[in-house]
C-alpha cells in the first residue's frame, strides 16, 4: 500500500511541476515539443498604404478578387470597402522567442485569475478565455514592441483601436 502510494504521489507531483512550469513559461504541452526550434511567422498591422522593404513583406487583407465585379466598382459599397482594407508586415521571430510570455506573474494570473480564492477553487473560467485585444487572439508579451522595432514597423495613427475605418462621404 506504501508503496502505491508513494509511487501515485511522485506522479501527482510531476504532474504538477510540469504544470507549473508551463503556466510559468506560457506554453502547452503541444507547444513545448520543439520550442527552442521553433521560428513564428507573424502578421503584423501596419497602417494601410505603407509599403514592403527588404525586412519584411506586406499583404493587404482583404485580397483583391481575381475577378472583378463590376458592379462593385462604383457607389459607396466600393468606397466603404477600400476603406475596410488593413495592411499586414509579415515577421518571424527568432528561434526559440515565445510571443505570448508576459511574465512568470502575468502568465500565472492570465491562466488562474485574479485573486487566490480562484487559485485554490478554480470554479470561473480561467481570464485567458475571455482576451480581447486587437492584437492577438490572446495576450501578446513584451516581444511584440520588440519585433515591431526590431523590424521598424511604422506604427498606426494615433487613437486606432484595431480596425482602419473611416467615415466615408
Amino acid at each position: 500500500m506504501v508503496a502505491l502510494s508513494g509511487f501515485f504521489g511522485l506522479f501527482t507531483l510531476s504532474m504538477h511541476l510540469t504544470t507549473l512550469r508551463f503556466i510559468f513559461i506560457n506554453l502547452t504541452n503541444v507547444d513545448i515539443i520543439r520550442h527552442n526550434s521553433r521560428v513564428y511567422q507573424l502578421a503584423i498591422r501596419i497602417p494601410r498604404g505603407s509599403q514592403p522593404t527588404a525586412r519584411y513583406g506586406i499583404i493587404t487583407y482583404p485580397l483583391p478578387r481575381a475577378v472583378p465585379d463590376p458592379g462593385m466598382a462604383h457607389g459607396p459599397h466600393a468606397a466603404r470597402d477600400r476603406m475596410a482594407t488593413r495592411t499586414f508586415a509579415i515577421v518571424k521571430t527568432d528561434m526559440g522567442e515565445n510571443l505570448w510570455h508576459l511574465g512568470y506573474y502575468q502568465n500565472w494570473v492570465s491562466v488562474m485569475g485574479n485573486n487566490v480564492v480562484d487559485w485554490l477553487l478554480p470554479i470561473r473560467d480561467s481570464p485567458c478565455c475571455h482576451e480581447e485585444d486587437n492584437k492577438s487572439f490572446y495576450r501578446v508579451g513584451p516581444l511584440y514592441e520588440t519585433l515591431r522595432r526590431r523590424y521598424s514597423l511604422p506604427d498606426l495613427p494615433p487613437g486606432e483601436r484595431g480596425v482602419e475605418m473611416a467615415e466615408v462621404g
